[in-house]
């Protein structure tokens, strides 16, 4: 059903936004325009009207040197007066045009890097459930692919237009003083490209609406054959050509369904043209034979013959420019619905202030929530403390929410029922900014950033100045110190070999050592770590865990981590199962109740052979 629909559509041209209606974005295109480059904007628009002047006045010039000539008189200065006045405006079109580009470049330039901008804010501040929805990836891609170029195609189309309108005027009233007729009939000849102009853009359109989520996919399998992550395994799997056939089956469904539009409008075109020109030269005949008969002079006839010409040709493009601005205003619609967006996790009108004591406790209250469109909800009453000052490890089996829990606990995602206290009061009564900056975090999934060892660590706190001494304290405490004593040029060094072929290449365990001290340069009062030597090696992660004390002394602190042999350090265990906290308390009195903790712990025990009892 749904593909039938999407073919009438097609072939139809009936979008989302039926005939002229979606030329209403056209001001607010201009609106961004004027805010990219007013001046640029100005100087555009006023070359384009000089473009527009120019063509008349220069047929009309041509008509006189024509008659002169005709009327075999010798050379006078009157003739060299309209012979460097034709050259001169000749001259000045010219300048005009490129002077034109110029400026248009400069526009579409400063655009483009302030859409590129605005874009970016905006994604970064959608809240994350934003991203767990194709269909909302989808305008994420559109909003990508209009940047900059349908706002100011737009413009152009608006340019384009004014200049072949003005033209236009003055040759029509060139023709009306010799023949109104001639007008008549050119007009009702572009009835038939009017109606195509009208219908191309809603084609186009809904050609590249259709296409958007297979060209997202054949977009992903090149950046996998591309990619510095995937390259091992495309070679070890032999994947390499899997995935073009792949990406060329998504591809040839985008190219078959574009191509289908652009016979759909071509053929409009074309025959729209035959009657547009078989009006024209019947006019031409028609002058000629004015010319012929003597009711009209050579210099009238050169002169009506241009007017013809250019009328045809600009009012052909004009309705072309109406169609092209039809499609971009709807391309330019993917933008503005981008924009339309807005995060549901935001700071409250009325904010309170964040507790300015030292100890930050946690509660969660009957809190329930659900991923989007996950059939089945990870939490449906959970409730726990995370004690003032306190470091508390959580645990439980893959899939129970662990990382969940972290995710609600610094608002990334919201509870659907219940609520998150700090101190008492509902977290979402403070500033989303203020409160997750009490955070210092290390996810699983944390990022490798393609900078130097410095700003990898530095990222954590940009709203601060750089702090030397903190910087080095936190690669200190994480270990990560010793990776970068290893790198040829130390703090500067180029992580990752993206943009710098003397970039050096980390591995996992270093990785992560640079982003344990990533989230202990923040200095927050809240540390949480989220399985932060899942790629250490075992001397690594023994040293880490030795100095976890010193890390989290004074801190309120959560540990998630699937190595229980390191959790016996933390002050209180939490042991997460079915959506609940099913155990809480020290690591000895959870061995004591030889409960779902003993089970897990002495299953891994057997495995590495640790000692139960130890303390």
């Amino acid at each position: 059903m749904e593909k039938s629909q999407a073919a009438s559509r097609l072939s139809t041209g009936v979008p989302t936004q039926k005939g002229l209606a979606a030329l209403r974005v056209v001001p607010k295109a201009l609106r961004l325009l004027r805010e990219a480059g007013a001046g640029y904007l100005y100087v555009v628009f006023a070359l384009t009207v000089l473009q527009g002047l120019l063509p008349p006045a220069m047929g009309l010039l041509g008509k006189l040197i024509v008659d002169h000539l005709a009327s075999g008189s010798e050379a006078t200065a009157r003739l060299w007066v309209l012979v460097g006045a034709e050259g001169l405006l000749a001259a000045i079109l010219a300048v005009a045009f490129h002077l034109s580009r110029v400026f248009q470049t400069v526009l579409r330039e400063r655009l483009w890097q302030m859409l590129s901008i605005r874009v970016g804010q905006h994604a970064s501040q959608l809240d994350l459930d934003f991203f767990e929805v194709p269909q909302n990836y989808d305008a994420l891609t559109k909003a990508n692919r209009e940047l900059g170029f349908r706002p100011m195609m737009m413009a152009l189309n608006l340019v384009t237009a004014l200049q072949q309108t003005i033209s236009v005027a003055g040759f029509v009233l060139v023709i009306l003083a010799f023949q109104p007729l001639l007008v008549v009939a050119l007009l009702v000849a572009l009835i038939p490209a009017l109606l195509v102009a009208r219908d191309s853009g809603h084609i186009t359109f809904a050609s590249y609406d259709m296409t958007t989520a297979d060209g997202r996919r054949a977009a992903y399998f090149d950046g996998l054959l591309m990619s510095d992550a995937a390259a091992k395994e495309l070679r070890l799997f032999d994947l390499a050509p899997w995935l073009l056939a792949q990406r060329q089956a998504y591809a040839q469904r985008v190219i078959e369904r574009r191509l289908q539009a652009a016979w759909a409008t071509g053929k409009g075109f074309v025959m729209a043209a035959v009657v547009s020109a078989g009006a024209q030269y019947l006019a031409l005949a028609f002058v000629a034979y004015q010319a012929v008969t003597g009711r009209i002079t050579l210099g009238d006839f050169t002169m009506l013959a241009t007017a013809l010409v250019v009328v045809r040709q600009n009012l052909s493009q004009a309705l072309a420019n109406l169609g092209e601005l039809l499609e971009n205003s709807l391309f330019f619609g993917d933008l503005e619905r981008f924009f339309n967006f807005r995060p549901k996790i935001a700071t409250p009108s009325a904010p309170r202030p964040l507790p300015s004591i030292e100890g930050y406790e946690f509660t969660f209250e009957h809190v329930a929530f659900t991923y989007t469109g996950a059939p089945r909800p990870v939490f449906q009453n959970l409730s726990f403390e995370l004690r003032a000052g306190e470091a508390t490890a959580l645990v439980g089996v893959n899939g129970a929410g662990k990382t969940t829990i972290v995710k609600l606990l610094t608002r990334l995602y919201e509870p659907e029922r219940g609520r998150i206290l700090l101190n008492g009061v509902d977290i979402r009564e403070f500033p989303l900014e203020d409160y997750r900056a009490i955070f210092g975090v290390i996810l699983q999934d944390f990022v490798r950033y393609h900078l130097t060892a410095r700003e990898n660590i530095q990222v954590a706190k940009v709203s601060a100045p750089p702090d030397l001494g903190r910087l080095e304290e936190a690669a200190r405490q994480a270990r990560a110190d010793e990776v970068i004593r290893s790198l040829p040029l130390g703090w500067e060094t180029m992580l990752g070999r993206q943009f710098d072929e003397q970039g050096q290449a980390l591995s996992g365990g270093q990785w992560q050592r640079m982003a344990l001290a990533r989230a202990l340069y923040r200095d927050a009062p809240v540390l949480i770590l989220d399985e932060p030597t899942a790629a250490l090696d075992a001397k690594a992660e023994a040293e880490l865990f030795q100095a976890y004390r010193e890390l989290t002394r004074g801190k309120t602190s959560l540990l998630i981590t699937h190595r229980l042999n390191t959790v016996r350090m933390a002050d209180r265990i939490l042991v997460l199962e079915g959506g609940q906290i099913v155990e809480d308390g020290s690591h000895h009195e959870l061995i004591q109740k030889r409960g779902h903790y003993y089970e897990l712990f002495t299953t891994q025990a057997a495995t590495y052979g640790a000692e139960i009892n130890r303390p």
